[in-house]
């Protein structure tokens, strides 16, 4: 893992680690030199909603209400478990089945697969 030091004019500094996964395909060592330009992320829950997801909300209101009234780290959360997975058809599986789940009154995401 690599830190990359990051200071300001008012000579705070900022530290942001990169994974070695990373690290090794930018061919990345203790002392390289890289530019890193930082942007506000402005997307509503910072994280780029599946589609699969949005198509179950659409065509469960009762699921997209409870899901609206989550926090934004739950929603998140959700997001990603649907996000994650690699093939189409899981990630519709899995947007239904935790549509069915929050609806039971199941929103942690820890628990929400079990």
């Amino acid at each position: 893992m690599v830190s990359l030091r990051y200071s300001t004019e008012e000579r705070r500094c900022f530290f942001v680690n990169v994974g070695s996964r990373i690290c090794k395909k930018l061919q990345l060592s203790v002392g390289s030199r890289i530019e890193v330009i930082f942007e506000i992320d402005r997307t509503e829950n910072q994280f780029a909603v599946p589609e699969e997801w949005t198509a179950v909300l659409t065509s469960d209101q009762e699921a997209a209400v409870i899901f609206n009234g989550l926090s934004a780290g739950n929603k998140r959360s959700l997001l990603y478990l649907v996000a994650q997975v690699k093939s189409p058809e899981k990630r519709i599986e899995r947007a239904l089945k935790i549509a069915e789940k929050i609806k039971a009154g199941i929103s942690s995401a820890r628990i929400i697969l079990k």
